[in-house]
């Protein structure tokens, strides 16, 4: 459990540091102007600029001398101002020939366009298209033409883009012909995360030809390391393979492309978009091509009611778009910032609401959608009704295990969620780097975590984690105390507790489920048995079970996630609560056993937290003065305010404050009684004073929590 849920807790917190150059640039290098980046969030330093493999040109010009010279590349292979050949031209080296992807050398042409071999007007160099010709690859012919390829091209990291597609056959013919292949890489602009299902490879195509995700968050130099070390080129051929690295980049590095990849990714905003609208390619939606925003926008002339539309016209790069002429009502997204689309990673939501509102059924996809997604059962659960969420859960299982499987072929730090700045820990938090089940922002159920990075940084929870730890050993630290977790060890984090520098044994196993604190109490709230527990695993976060009691909280685990999974039962969020409670009791059994055994010795001070923590579950909604409190446990004020910071790195009134905002919060959401009779209730002076009170600490006023 611990890389679990150490792993995903104390990683959130890290700050978005932008690696620093991995190799000083060489005297002699004859590097040119650097392509722009920006990153995920401001820097604590000025961030370096990221030197791409053709810039770092004393890397790669010594090995070309005297070689007769093949070029993989398009407009996109630039070194500041020039483009790649002319680097190379200028250098003397022996330029022989050039090949060509989709879209052609200088990147005009329509997709699926076949473009045909040529001669470079500029420096008279033969051009010879590997797009459209049988294959995809150079002919016997051509190979013998040069020792080494050189290749530079711009990718956007998603498997049906299909750059990757030909750089892998070109391996391929490497390999079999013996030649050398460089890569000069560049950064991925989608390299922040990997998300969609593997492919299947009987959907093996011209865009998709590898068993990957749809996005795979990989540098083409990262991807052709893959390739050769899986044994993915045929009969399990090797290319002789060099790959100039990339200077200050990392996978947490946005990277804003210097020149555009293809005619329909004209900005920044279409290619974040591009994993998550691609799809209606294989519909007769638009998704703007022939428009000014394609890939910013989707929309079909039956999708009525819609207040935007735009109509396609014909254009250089989309001379036959879909809906070509027809106006098409739809959705701009062209105004989404680039956080916001870049969290929904592949979003199947867009695709879900033009299926539904266009209601064609099954006339809707063509067969070419299968090649896109990649599996069959995309379409069936989409048919059968599924959101986008329970989509992608069925194939996040894949995506985990893909991250393990291509680690060793990386060679920049990958994004974890240790890039976020976060000094507070939420369950809301968590989703955005860990996709598990659960109900909406209450509950997230932590099953496989094995692969989540560590972190050394401490967090703060603003939630509540409950675990047990089922093979290996952990060690970390919960308030600045080392503990260790071996099999059968439950840990508790508490609420305001701050944990970090976590360490996994490399079979750490376990579970866990991470609760809203509002939730959670909601849960204990005048139960005095789970709300000891509590207490008690706030100095002790660490205890041993049976091994019978251990396989208990596995059965409770598994039933909580299938009620979570449960989205049509109406009292699902009721009925969690009730199982995590049953499980709290039986967790009980644990804790006496541990205090009876003498484990579970506390300090005074420590007592005097729990005894204090007893009076204000029991009088908060008539006493919340702590002068009273100090006098029910016959100490004075300044003591208990002084013990209790000490215990809990709280005061005491804000224990009391939450317990008092719960309770309005409660009042307010699950009953009928007017602001004015609840503020009778819990005793304050006048409604107007309750507002205030409730204001303060929650940012709206009772009315307004109400509403909402």
């Amino acid at each position: 459990m611990f890389k679990i849920i150490l792993g995903l807790i104390t990683a959130v917190v890290a700050s978005l540091h932008a690696t620093p150059a991995q190799a000083a640039q060489k005297a002699n290098e004859t590097d040119a102007t650097t392509s722009a980046t920006y990153v995920l969030s401001t820097p604590a330093k000025a961030q370096k600029a990221v030197v791409t493999g053709a810039e770092r040109t004393s890397e790669y010009l010594k090995l070309l001398k005297g070689k007769r010279v093949a070029l993989f590349s398009n407009q996109t292979g630039v070194v500041g101002n020039k483009h790649v050949l002319d680097v190379l031209l200028e250098n003397k080296v022996n330029v022989v020939t050039i090949f060509s992807p989709e879209h052609g050398f200088r990147g005009k042409a329509d997709a699926g366009e076949k473009v045909s071999s040529s001669v470079d007007e500029k420096t008279g160099v033969n051009i010879y298209s590997l797009y459209g010709v049988k294959g995809g690859a150079p002919d016997d012919a051509e190979m013998q033409k040069f020792d080494v390829l050189v290749s530079d091209i711009q990718d956007v990291g998603l498997r049906f883009y299909t750059y990757y597609v030909t750089m892998e056959r070109l391996m391929d013919r490497c390999a079999e012909y013996g030649k050398k292949m460089i890569v000069l890489d560049r950064p991925n602009p989608n390299g922040m995360y990997v998300d969609g299902p593997l492919l299947n490879m009987k959907y093996k195509s011209g865009v998709g030809s590898l068993p990957i995700p749809v996005v795979h968050g990989m540098t083409l130099g990262e991807l052709a390391l893959m390739i050769n070390g899986e044994g993915w080129l045929k009969e399990g051929r090797k290319c002789d393979l060099k790959v100039v690295k990339c200077l200050n980049y990392n996978h947490q590095t946005r990277y804003r492309l210097p020149v555009i990849p293809s005619p329909n990714l004209p900005n920044m905003t279409s290619i974040y978009l591009y994993p998550s609208l691609c799809y209606f390619e294989a519909t007769d939606v638009s998704l703007g091509r022939g428009t000014d925003k394609p890939f910013q926008q989707f929309g079909h002339p039956d999708m009525k009611g819609y207040a935007y539309s735009f109509t396609p016209e014909s254009r250089e790069g989309a001379k036959n778009p879909p809906q070509l002429g027809h106006t098409c009502y739809g959705r701009d997204l062209s105004q989404m910032s680039d956080d916001e689309i870049i969290d929904k990673k592949l979003d199947l939501t867009y695709l879900i609401e033009a299926y539904r509102a266009v209601n064609t059924g099954d006339k809707f996809f063509t067969s070419f959608f299968e090649k896109l997604i990649g599996v069959d059962w995309v379409r069936t659960m989409i048919e059968e009704g599924k959101s986008a969420d329970e989509i992608r859960a069925r194939w996040m299982p894949d995506v985990e295990k893909f991250k393990k499987q291509r680690k060793p072929y990386l060679l920049y730090k990958e994004k974890t969620s240790c890039d976020m700045i976060m000094r507070d820990i939420t369950v809301n938090d968590l989703l955005k780097v860990f996709d598990g089940p659960h109900i909406d922002d209450d509950i997230l159920m932590v099953d496989d975590f094995r692969r989540l990075p560590l972190s050394q940084e401490t967090a703060r929870m603003e939630c509540l984690l409950l675990g047990v730890c089922l093979e290996g050993e952990a060690r970390y630290t919960v308030d600045a105390v080392e503990h260790v977790v071996h099999p059968n060890d439950i840990i508790i984090i508490s609420h305001n507790q701050k944990t970090g520098k976590a360490w996994l044994s490399p079979d750490c196993r376990g579970l866990g489920l991470v609760l809203k604190y509002d939730f959670f109490h909601e849960i204990i709230k005048n139960i005095h048995e789970m709300s000891s527990l509590f207490i008690f695993a706030r100095f002790h976060p660490v205890y041993t079970l049976l091994p019978e009691e251990t396989e208990r909280i596995k059965t409770y685990v598994s039933m909580i996630k299938r009620k979570i999974e449960n989205t049509q039962h109406h009292f699902r969020r009721e009925t969690v609560q009730s199982l995590i409670a049953s499980m709290i009791y039986d967790l009980s059994n644990a804790l006496y056993r541990s205090q009876e055994a003498g484990k579970g010795a506390t300090t005074s001070a420590e007592r005097i937290f729990a005894e204090f923590m007893k009076l204000v579950e029991d009088n908060f909604r008539e006493q919340r003065k702590m002068s009273w409190y100090g006098e029910q446990l016959n100490i004075t004020p300044k003591y208990l305010y002084g013990v209790v910071k000490q215990v809990s790195h709280r005061t005491p009134t804000d224990w009391i404050d939450d317990y008092v905002t719960l309770e309005i919060k409660l009042l307010l959401k699950n009953s009928t009684y007017s602001i004015k009779e609840i503020a009778q209730a819990l005793h304050f002076s006048s409604q107007s004073f309750l507002g205030k009170y409730f204001k303060d600490r929650v940012g709206v006023s009772p009315k307004d929590y109400r509403k909402s």
